[in-house]
């Protein structure tokens, strides 16, 4: 199984592809891609983001969207992430070959936090 990212940069055609992966799930997951549930809010996946800032950042998008107003919340929705995207992963047909991410900002996130 694989994980799919898009990274597009902001202003460059990010929402369209976003716009298009929403319209066209029933398809994808019938050809084994599967969009993340646990991750995504409205057409995208700013849970990824969210989950990727820095610990002290409360003003970016994703925390404001996934209310984290507070430094001492990040822990708790970083393990409930991981939790509920396992599940996800987990309870996903056997033929399913990729889970598919998109989101701007993780373009934008610092190298040690892509990787760690």
């Amino acid at each position: 199984m694989q994980a799919i990212l898009h990274i597009g940069d902001i202003k460059c055609g990010s929402k369209s592809i976003q716009g298009w992966l929403a319209a066209n799930d029933s398809r994808l997951r019938r050809h084994g891609f599967h969009g993340g549930v646990a991750t995504n809010h409205s057409l995208y996946d700013s849970g990824l983001s969210c989950y990727a800032l820095d610990d002290t950042d409360l003003t970016a998008e994703p925390r404001r969207e996934h209310a984290i107003r507070a430094t001492a919340n990040v822990p708790g929705y970083r393990h409930g992430l991981e939790e509920r995207l396992a599940a996800e992963v987990a309870a996903l047909p056997a033929d399913a070959r990729a889970m598919l991410f998109s989101h701007e900002i993780l373009l934008s996130l610092a190298p040690p936090r892509l990787t760690g």
